[in-house]
């Protein structure tokens, strides 16, 4: 995950679409470290609400995947209109190379 977010840093330049894709990813990084703090807690509940709060959990989870998943699909988007005509595979392969 700190990888990711290094990576969205590195990308971050002064495009306004980059800006509110960053602000998603890390809203988005810290709604899953809230969560995984709250996995944490379900193990210290009582036997009954745990099982309860690990159903609650994984919807959770299932729901911060897709949001993750669906901001990865769409940087190298952005990267293609913000770069012209080089491949997002390019650029992720250029950037990956400089950290």
């Amino acid at each position: 995950m700190l990888l990711f977010l290094h990576l969205c840093i590195h990308w971050n330049n002064s495009s306004n679409l980059t800006d509110l894709w960053f602000v998603e990813v890390v809203h988005n990084m810290f709604n899953l470290s809230i969560k995984i703090f709250f996995a944490a807690q379900v193990f210290l509940d009582d036997k009954t609400k745990k099982d309860k709060d690990i159903e609650t959990l994984k919807e959770k989870l299932l729901k911060v995947e897709k949001d993750v998943d669906s901001l990865g699909k769409e940087m190298p988007q952005i990267e293609f209109n913000k770069h012209g005509r080089k491949s997002a595979k390019q650029v992720l392969t250029r950037k990956k190379n400089t950290i």
